[in-house]
């Protein structure tokens, strides 16, 4: 009987480390996805998708099309509507449809750094989420990341990530992130949620006399034409090409086209 017992043990100890070994791969795979966008001179266009259950405002089912840049510590993203621009210290978002220019300080060093590498994050990971890699096809592979189960039946929010890549280049392809949430409500807090957000009645769902706010969230990017390319890099925009700065009197001015557009500078 002690000796099965013992074999159980040995057997169990045994799995708990294979699982432990296996989850630090996959972050370390996961984290090798994500350092794509580390290299010095990174181009791409992506498409992205949002949709919710159920659908409350016009930008839960947005799609717009993407395109960033990366040339050394710039950067330029931009999607149709919004533009952004981190250079020179700088970050500088054109609002195309509010006909504005937020200005802030940046620091795009911070853009560089992996949190994945840390163990205090591989290891919070770990305790937060199932972790699983499975195979898509012959050139492609999945890694998921899915919120463990919560002992609060009443309110939870559960968290799906997943990431398809490239197997022999770990060059991403489509990012996928789903919510899930379920929290309880009052007259009270429905009231204020709805003055912030609008008419929320479809999301709310009553369970006797208790009321909760049950909603889906999820966007999904495709990347594609990824390119390491510096010639392509060079290539990005930049926000000179909109702005004068004074470098006396610290102010911006717009330029062209954008002369209209309200500034707003935030130091």
């Amino acid at each position: 009987m002690y000796k099965k017992l013992s074999i159980i043990m040995i057997f169990c100890v045994a799995c708990i480390q294979l699982q432990a070994q296996d989850t630090a791969s996959v972050i370390r795979d996961f984290n090798k996805v994500l350092s794509f966008s580390q290299q010095p001179f990174v181009h791409y266009n992506s498409f992205t998708k949002m949709q919710a259950t159920p659908v409350l405002q016009a930008e839960d089912t947005l799609s717009t099309k993407g395109e960033f840049y990366k040339n050394g510590a710039n950067y330029y993203y931009s999607n149709g509507q919004e533009e952004i621009f981190m250079q020179d210290t700088f970050m500088i978002q054109f609002n195309h449809t509010r006909r504005s220019i937020w200005i802030s300080k940046s620091d795009a060093s911070k853009m560089n750094a992996l949190p994945l590498n840390n163990k205090e994050m591989q290891s919070f990971l770990r305790g937060k989420y199932t972790i699983q890699k499975t195979g898509v096809n012959a050139s492609n592979d999945k890694i998921r990341f899915e919120t463990k189960e919560d002992s609060d039946k009443n309110s939870s929010v559960t968290v799906n990530i997943q990431i398809e890549y490239e197997r022999k280049t770990y060059i991403p392809r489509i990012l996928e992130m789903n919510a899930a949430m379920k929290k309880p409500v009052d007259e009270e807090m429905l009231g204020q949620i709805q003055e912030e957000t609008g008419d929320i009645k479809t999301a709310v769902v009553k369970e006797g006399t208790d009321m909760f706010i049950v909603r889906n969230q999820g966007v999904k990017i495709s990347f594609e034409n990824i390119s390491f390319n510096k010639d392509k890099a060079v290539q990005m925009p930049v926000w000179k090409d909109r702005l004068t700065y004074d470098i006396m009197t610290k102010e911006f001015l717009a330029k062209g086209i954008y002369n209209d557009y309200e500034i707003t500078k935030t130091f």
